[in-house]
């Protein structure tokens, strides 16, 4: 079933089944709440003005680029595309007053799916084309998806994520994490990549194994079987097509939520993609389509 509720001035969009219940906020089409196996998964604000204000990305919808581009510019047919930057020179999460503070509207397609959409303007932080940019949520048993879709009339750059953070109720450094990835993105001291590198023993997590530390980084996917989490009661699989997946323990987090309350798992493309290699690339009117699946079991 979908309950519609007031949040503040915008809209929280509730889906519930049996085994789960997801709410969505029309502002920044940001994932507020999951809740499994009776209790609270995800950080989140029980207010707009946390979101409004907050630091850090809780739950929300960021694009119209996930993570970092470096010098906030890529160049595309022998063009430089200037972007507005938003950390430094560089440009995080597709810049200031991105997806994540925009008003999306929303359908409901049936009791169990919604779908959330943002128009784009032309040159909107520097990106080019008008963007139509779709998120479409949908329950069915003890699985949450999450669909990512858009199109542009212009040739541009597309690559949205959800930043959600789970919730670590104070036990970060006891979490149990696997990551499918034989490789990761090593960053600079900007978090901009400088090479893809195997891991070693800090990013090995291909067994399952205790986060023991701070972490802001993006792994190479194998595959679309991306990563496990196992917590005191409960089990996790996440499953995508996108080629990364950022693990970030929330290190930089200072307000309502604090260092290593939760962590995030990002479904992405590699940071810094429009200046590395053309993944993120989107041709005018070709049809953008991701997803990200998350399963949940009780332990």
């Amino acid at each position: 079933m979908i309950e519609i509720q007031p949040f503040d001035s915008y809209q929280r969009i509730v889906l519930k089944n049996a085994e789960l219940e997801v709410a969505v906020l029309t502002l920044g089409c940001t994932t507020q709440s999951i809740r499994f196996g009776g209790q609270e998964r995800l950080l989140g604000y029980q207010d707009a003005k946390g979101y409004l204000n907050g630091e850090g990305y809780i739950g929300a919808t960021v694009g119209r680029y996930a993570n970092r581009i470096k010098n906030a510019s890529y160049t595309y047919q022998d063009k430089t595309i200037q972007l507005v930057p938003n950390e430094g020179k560089n440009q995080l999460h597709g810049g200031p007053n991105a997806f994540d503070q925009k008003v999306w509207e929303y359908e409901i397609r049936n009791e169990y799916c919604v779908c959330f959409h943002l128009f784009s303007p032309d040159l909107e932080n520097g990106y080019p084309g008008n963007l139509d940019a779709f998120v479409t949520y949908t329950l069915s048993g003890n699985q949450l998806k999450i669909e990512f879709t858009g199109q542009s009339d212009q040739d541009t750059i597309f690559g949205p994520t959800t930043h959600m953070y789970f919730d670590a109720k104070g036990k970060l450094f006891h979490t149990q994490l696997k990551i499918n990835a034989d490789a990761y993105c090593k960053v600079d001291e900007e978090n901009i990549p400088l090479a893809i590198c195997p891991v070693d023993e800090t990013f090995d997590f291909r067994s399952m194994r205790e986060i023991k530390q701070d972490y802001d980084h993006c792994f190479v996917l194998n595959g679309e079987e991306a990563c496990v989490v196992e917590t005191d009661d409960m089990r996790m699989q996440i499953k995508t097509d996108y080629p990364g997946l950022q693990l970030y323990t929330g290190a930089f987090l200072n307000g309502v939520f604090q260092p290593n309350d939760g962590f995030a798992l990002e479904p992405e493309f590699f940071p810094d993609s429009p200046n590395q290699n053309d993944d993120a690339f989107l041709k005018a009117n070709v049809l953008f389509h991701k997803y990200v699946t998350y399963t949940f079991e009780k332990k």
